[in-house]
């Protein structure tokens, strides 16, 4: 019984040596990688509504008469039919409550437009500009998201840069016992990986053509863990 116990002792010791060793064997880093792109596809909302000519309410210039001023201003601007769709359709009123019922109807619409660059931005701005429309009908225009179609390849890229960072710490760190990195044992991907735009993307109608496109941002982090030889 007693040799039966002391073996068993020693076999968990050994065991637990055995662990230690293989703890000591390996080293835990993380890796890191930032790629900024410039979004190949860009998409605008442009709201509008319908408005008055004269100051009793008596004129109202329809929304079908907006729509065909706008839809002919990004033709001229070389918007192409597929790139533009249709968003939401509102019902605007006002309510009289001496006389309980609802005034002032007009209707607002809003549009949905890909472009390809800032440049096709400013020049869609300029043709709607040079017919007063942002003065009269539209009532906003904005940035309502960015995108990249290669954005897949660009983050397999920085998933294998932030794997060789990793790589570059441990190889930094273990050069200095005079060890070096072995095999890759372990990737585990860190929250806050993926794609962002790095701040608000927006075009005001005050703003003097700034066109207000920003960067995509690809982050990948990696926690790895490799062997020490």
């Amino acid at each position: 019984m007693k040799v039966f116990t002391f073996l068993l002792i020693t076999i968990l010791s050994l065991s637990n040596l055995t662990a230690q060793e293989t703890q000591e064997k390996t080293i835990t880093v993380t890796g890191e990688s930032t790629i900024q792109i410039s979004p190949n596809e860009i998409i605008l909302r442009i709201d509008y509504s319908e408005y008055w000519a004269t100051q009793k309410n008596e004129v109202k210039t329809t929304i079908k008469t907006i729509e065909a001023q706008i839809l002919k201003a990004l033709k001229i601007a070389g918007v192409k039919d597929k790139n533009i769709t249709l968003g939401g359709v509102t019902l605007l009123r006002e309510y009289d409550r001496s006389k309980r019922i609802y005034t002032n109807r007009r209707l607002s619409k809003q549009l949905n437009v890909c472009v390809y660059s800032s440049d096709e931005i400013e020049q869609v701005i300029e043709i709607l500009e040079a017919d007063n429309l942002f003065e009269k009908a539209i009532t906003q225009f904005l940035i309502a998201s960015t995108r990249h179609t290669d954005k897949e390849e660009f983050e397999k890229q920085a998933k294998k840069e932030a794997i060789i960072d990793a790589k570059e710490k441990a190889n930094l760190v273990l050069s200095a016992v005079g060890k070096k990195v072995g095999e890759i044992l372990k990737v585990k991907e860190l929250s806050g990986s993926g794609t962002t735009n790095s701040g608000d993307s927006f075009y005001s109608v005050q703003s003097n053509n700034n066109s207000g496109v920003s960067a995509m941002t690809v982050v990948y982090r990696v926690e790895t863990i490799f062997q020490i030889q």
